[in-house]
């Protein structure tokens, strides 16, 4: 064989990895045994004739099961490589000219999102890292040297260490005699660990500087929506702890009687907000908005919670009530 025909071989086994097509592949390995048992395309067989025609070319045919080969022709069909009659017995597959393509263009497709979803990742931290200023990071440099802290900026915060710690930063870390720290939650958090969370031990804490807490409890769904809700479903075996705790403290609850649709929140004053964008009881990315960059978002959240404020109902007076009965 001459060296460029070599060369050209290897290019297109390349071409072929590119699109996400292995040749050691075991997948690869049963369509050659598909074509050879038929002797080209369009030819039907078993996954049983699949099985022996693999286990007769293979070093090691007791490692290979029929029930691994089964799994295997199952992914082609599912990808389009090649075609099964389930109506007839025994099952039998076939792969023609038209199933290989398409089920090639499929990988290409596949592989091409893949390549379309890293350039968005990387071109978003291209754009990021154009905005980065040189100056401004120096000036924060300096005053963590001097012991003086960084302020974050408005922005999304990702991961859960990170979105504690901007928490403890901007919003607890901030509050003094007199501030209020106020809190939106679905009411489903009471039946988590992340009550007692390092988080939420914080912000009890707070109150130890005189600073108010103040919860709102929402709705999920799950509860009724006449009167008081069912909040006793909510219990945990450490609520009472807790009722004894908050009874010392600053820190005033209340749960909405009806379902309403907003976020799960986190505000100091009207100064910042830590809007959490997922579900998850640890919040693993959240946004925070400064005072300074959007005062009308601010303060629309900060009214906006003033006014469910006052739709709410006495959460520890009714939680108190329901532990002296139980």
């Amino acid at each position: 064989m001459y060296r460029w025909e070599k060369m050209r071989i290897q290019e297109k086994m390349e071409t072929l990895r590119r699109v996400g097509i292995n040749l050691l592949d075991f997948e690869i390995e049963l369509i050659g045994c598909l074509y050879q048992i038929g002797e080209g395309f369009s030819s039907w067989a078993t996954a049983t004739e699949i099985w022996q025609q693999l286990t007769s070319r293979s070093a090691k045919p007791k490692q290979i099961s029929k029930a691994w080969v089964y799994r295997g022709l199952s992914e082609l069909v599912e990808r389009g490589f090649i075609q099964v009659d389930r109506i007839n017995r025994p099952i039998k597959f076939m792969m023609t000219s038209d199933t290989l393509v398409q089920g090639i263009e499929r990988k290409k497709s596949e592989k091409k999102e893949e390549l379309l979803e890293m350039r968005r990742v990387l071109s978003k931290r291209v754009d990021s890292f154009a905005r980065i200023d040189a100056k401004e990071l120096a000036t924060d440099l300096m005053n963590y040297l001097k012991g003086e802290g960084m302020a974050a900026k408005s922005g999304v915060i990702e991961g859960i260490d990170n979105v504690r710690a901007v928490i403890d930063q901007e919003i607890v870390g901030r509050a003094q005699a007199g501030d209020k720290i106020w809190i939106i939650n679905p009411i489903s958090i009471l039946q988590f660990a992340q009550m007692n969370s390092p988080t939420y031990r914080k912000i009890f804490e707070a109150t130890d500087r005189d600073v108010n807490i103040r919860g709102l409890l929402i709705l999920t769904g799950e509860e009724e929506t006449t009167n008081l809700p069912r909040i006793d479903v909510h219990m945990t075996n450490t609520m009472k702890l807790f009722l004894e705790s908050m009874q010392q403290m600053s820190i005033e609850i209340r749960v909405l009687p009806s379902q309403v649709r907003t976020y799960r929140m986190l505000g100091l004053n009207k100064e910042r907000i830590m809007l959490y964008l997922s579900d998850v009881a640890q919040a693993d990315i959240a946004a925070l908005i400064r005072y300074e960059d959007n005062p009308s978002f601010v303060e629309d959240a900060a009214s906006s919670f003033e006014r469910l404020w006052e739709q709410g109902q006495n959460f520890l007076a009714r939680m108190t009530e329901l532990v002296s009965e139980s």
